[in-house]
């Protein structure tokens, strides 16, 4: 995604329309992106809950999926309002996350590992 507020996040997982993202492509525009996914490790921890998050919200991306192997929890942010997210409740791993991408039902399984 192009850079907002001098940052340019780098989700390790995005969901986008088809046909906008090519081979050669390093940013796609915002409002092609349906859904994020980072994986937090003790380094970005700080930037997936907090930057990150919030430039996701403030770019309208609908869904966020943070997958915690350090607590051993899947957060599903949904519908942003302005630069932030509603509260969300936590699912442990091993539960199925269920929700839609542009009208599109998806079931995420949650079968991490923690690590300590």
């Amino acid at each position: 995604m192009p850079e907002l507020d001098g940052y340019a996040p780098e989700p390790d997982v995005l969901v986008v329309d088809a046909g906008v993202l090519g081979p050669r492509d390093a940013f796609v525009d915002q409002e092609h992106v349906h859904f994020v996914a980072e994986s937090v490790s003790r380094s970005t921890v700080g930037q997936d809950y907090g930057r990150r998050l919030n430039l996701y919200a403030a770019r309208g991306i609908s869904t966020s999926l943070i997958v915690d192997v350090l607590t051993g929890e899947c957060v599903l942010y949904r519908e942003p309002k302005r630069d932030e997210y509603p509260p969300s409740v936590p699912y442990r791993f091993g539960e199925e996350i269920g929700f839609s991408i542009a009208g599109v039902a998806v079931t995420v399984r949650t079968n991490f590992k923690k690590i300590r």
